[in-house]
């Protein structure tokens, strides 16, 4: 049992904190090596911070540079558009230089202009603002289901 803290809440304050935070692809301290579970992060077991660090932040946004950094390859190896697949590898280089100076902000914008590019280049920005629609019909149509099944629980 962990001592109270003061100013820090009760029950399950921290332990809701800690999972919402791995909903959002962080991981444990300990996982990236040697730094064990003594930072500030409320991903840790023994801090009970419930403020995201500086390694959080840097984890997410390098999760997105990874993401959109694949999505573009992917884009690019289905188009046959040389002109456009230059300026989206010229795009790559410069989220490449970000993310090795640990610059993940710009890394993040310059892999989200290169796949802009590729979606130019693939032809696919009609398609992708289809997927976008749809997605947020469903995404509604299932919160409208939610909110109708909490009402109803609860009468």
């Amino acid at each position: 049992m962990v001592p109270p803290q003061i100013g820090r809440g009760e029950g399950f304050t921290q332990t809701i904190i800690h999972e919402v935070g791995h909903e959002f692809g962080l991981m444990h301290p300990h996982q990236y090596g040697d730094m064990g579970d003594f930072i500030v992060s409320p991903m840790g077991y023994f801090t009970n911070d419930y403020d995201f660090g500086v390694i959080d932040k840097d984890a997410i946004q390098r999760a997105h540079a990874d993401q959109l950094y694949l999505s573009t390859l992917n884009l690019v190896l289905s188009s046959s558009s040389s002109d456009l697949k230059n300026q989206v590898e010229s795009k790559l280089t410069q989220m490449d230089a970000a993310y090795s100076q640990m610059n993940y902000a710009e890394a993040v914008q310059a892999a989200l202009n290169a796949y802009h590019l590729a979606l130019q280049t693939a032809g696919a920005s009609g398609m992708s603002l289809i997927y976008l629609a749809a997605g947020a019909v469903i995404g509604l149509a299932i919160g409208v289901a939610a909110v109708m099944l909490l009402k109803r629980k609860r009468t």
